[in-house]
Order: structure tokens, then C-alpha cells, then sequence
């Protein structure tokens, strides 16, 4: 059984204001258009990279739309708000705040989804793997904020990406109040390419990776990291994936002498240090694009520090935890186990679930 069991509802053909400088979390309209989010989320995808097929059950499919009325029926929503603007795009991102639980501030994860760097939007949330985790956390009082950035795709480095997404954290900083977002209980969750990206975030300091100048004195403190098979040694995954050097280097703009310089730049065990915030780390022992390496090495060095660090290999699982035999702990387990890790860091209350305690991680 899936952590939390809800009935689905009809999806209302309404789309949802964008409001300024946030949102106002008052009113409860209902769920936008579904379908011209799917197709929205299709459009936006981008050219396939040689990742894209493991990647592919992280994107979007039509079950956006069952997934946007569950929500609809446990969270106040709001989408598309602009949290900073790169040339003349505007990069954005969606709030879910718990319905019934007052005007907040709410204890807040942040999601930052994958797809190889070039890839993905804000509404991979709605992937079934990622809403066994969202979907518990409105009931305890905690809110989901999902967003975008810059894609290898749009031109942009892998060092543009890390800027956006502190910028978004920033920008929830900046605007705490109107956002309902309780900026001191802040945590950061992504797969893949967004599990880099939340390492990055949460373990760079408030004056590295600084994009947009009237955000940059806002401050980036996060309370956890939950990363799931999120590379962190970018010097190593040329050698260590099946996607090849190439598919890396591109993310600094260039595979010349420098690269190496370049690479440890954008790997999170670089800033690894006592500051550190809690992680939890999910990854498939059997993954070939994020090797179970990437995580292990982390973990060690965390521990080795003395940090707080739990690893979670799960047997039998490829990239996006792809069953290749019988997964071990099962999805639901993997999923249990990250919302009570969730709730435990933002000091929200949830009983503890037998599925979690099923799936004891390494110490």
C-alpha cells in the first residue's frame, strides 16, 4: 500500500492566476487545466541526451493530471510564480501549501527535479515515485515548493543551474512571508540531476553560486538534503557512467586542460565540510548513470567527518529505481522512509510507518 491512500477527483479546466510579489495563500482555487500542463511539460522536455531513456519515467506522463486532483484536494495551490528573470525568460516555480493549516509560515521542501541536466520541469513532481513522498506532507503541515532552472539545452553550464536553484531559495527568503514559507525549517529533495543539484544547493555557502545580484544578499540555509542517486563527484562520472565523458564536460564548456578544475567546481563532495546539513542519500545498487560509487563515496567522507549521514542502497534497483528483480527495500519502503526523514527535520509531526522501519539504511 502506497504511504498515503487518496481517492482521485475530478481535475477542474481552470487555470490558476499568477499572483505578485508570491502568492496569496487565502484563497483555494482549484487544480489548473491538467492537459495543458502535460503538454506544456512535453514541450519544454528538450532534445534527448544518451541518459534520456533511464530518465524517462522521471518526466511527466497524462498521470499529471490524477496527480494534480489529489493534490488539489490536500494542498492550496499556486504555479508558475517568477522567482527570478534570466534574459527574457522567466524561471519559475509552483507552491503546495497545506490546506486547513492556517495562513503559515510552513516548514517547506523545495523539489528540483532531474533529467540529466538538460531535461525535466517543475512537473516531474507528479511521477508516481516522487508523490508517495509529497503527498503525506500537507497533512502534517509541511509545504512542497517545486521549480525550474536553465538547461544544458537553453546554453547554460551546470554552474548557471546551481545559481537558479539557490536563487528560488533566495527568492522564497526574500518573500517568506508571502509565500507562507517558513524559511528557518527549509530542506532541499531531488533525483538525479536534481539530487546534484540539492547537494550543491545545500552545501555551497550563501556567497558561492550567486545569480541574480537583487537576490544575492538573501540567505540559503537548508536543514537537510535528500538526494536520490544524485552524482557527487563530477570529476569521476565520465569514467564511472555509461553516459560517457562528454555527456559532463559539456556541463562546464569544455573537455580541455581545465576540466578537471571545472568538474570538482560543480561536485558537491567539493564543499563537503562540518557545516553540512543531515542527508540522506537513495540510491540503486544496480544503476550504470549514477553509480552506486557517487553515493557511497559521499557517505563515507560524511561519516569519516563525523556527519550526519545515512546511505540507503536498495538491492535490485537501476537509475530512477527501476526494478530489475525484486527491489529491496521496495519503492514504498524507499518512500516511506524519505517522508519520515522529511518530517523529522522540519519538526513536523507523522507517526513513524511500518514500511519506513522495513527499510532500515546503513547507519
Amino acid at each position: 500500500m502506497r504511504v498515503s491512500s487518496l481517492a482521485l477527483v475530478g481535475v477542474c479546466a481552470v487555470t490558476l492566476p499568477v499572483c505578485s510579489p508570491c502568492f496569496s495563500l487565502g484563497a483555494e482555487p482549484p487544480a489548473p487545466d491538467s492537459q495543458t500542463t502535460v503538454a506544456a511539460a512535453r514541450k519544454s522536455r528538450g532534445p534527448k541526451d544518451p541518459g534520456a531513456k533511464a530518465r524517462r519515467d522521471d518526466e511527466p506522463t497524462t498521470a499529471s493530471a490524477q496527480a494534480l486532483a489529489r493534490l488539489a484536494q490536500l494542498a492550496v495551490i499556486r504555479r508558475d510564480v517568477a522567482y527570478k528573470i534570466v534574459g527574457e525568460r522567466k524561471l519559475l516555480l509552483d507552491l503546495y501549501a497545506p490546506k486547513g493549516k492556517g495562513a503559515g509560515p510552513y516548514p517547506t521542501v523545495v523539489f528540483i527535479h532531474g533529467g540529466g541536466w538538460r531535461s525535466g520541469t517543475k512537473d516531474t513532481l507528479f511521477a508516481d515515485r516522487f508523490m508517495g513522498v509529497v503527498e503525506p506532507l500537507p497533512a502534517s503541515g509541511g509545504a512542497v515548493v517545486s521549480i525550474d532552472y536553465r538547461l544544458s539545452g537553453d546554453g547554460a553550464l551546470a554552474k548557471d543551474m546551481v545559481a537558479d536553484c539557490k536563487d528560488a531559495l533566495r527568492y522564497l527568503s526574500k518573500n517568506a512571508k508571502e509565500c507562507g514559507v517558513d524559511i528557518a525549517r527549509l530542506g532541499v529533495w531531488g533525483p538525479s540531476a536534481g539530487g546534484h543539484l540539492a547537494l550543491m544547493v545545500g552545501l555551497t555557502r550563501d556567497n558561492q553560486f550567486v545569480g541574480d545580484p537583487a537576490l544575492a544578499s538573501y540567505p540559503v540555509k537548508v536543514r537537510f538534503i535528500d538526494s536520490w542517486y544524485g552524482p557527487s563527484d563530477m570529476r569521476t562520472m565520465g569514467s564511472e557512467s555509461r553516459v560517457g565523458a562528454e555527456g559532463f564536460t559539456r556541463l562546464v564548456g569544455t573537455s580541455g586542460p581545465d576540466a578537471a578544475e571545472r568538474l570538482a567546481e560543480i561536485s558537491p563532495i567539493t564543499y563537503l565540510d562540518k557545516s553540512a546539513p543531515p542527508m540522506l542519500l537513495c540510491q540503486g545498487e544496480r544503476d550504470t548513470t549514477v553509480p552506486p560509487a557517487q553515493s557511497q563515496t559521499l557517505y563515507d567522507k560524511a561519516r569519516e567527518m563525523g556527519l550526519d549521514a545515512t546511505l540507503m542502497l536498495v538491492r535490485n534497483a537501476a537509475h530512477n529505481f527501476r526494478a530489475t528483480d525484486e527491489m529491496s527495500p521496495s519503492l514504498e519502503e524507499i518512500q516511506a522512509r524519505n517522508v519520515e526523514f522529511i518530517r523529522k527535520h522540519l519538526g513536523l509531526p507523522g507517526e513513524s510507518n511500518p514500511a519506513s522501519r522495513a527499510a532500515e539504511a546503513k547507519p
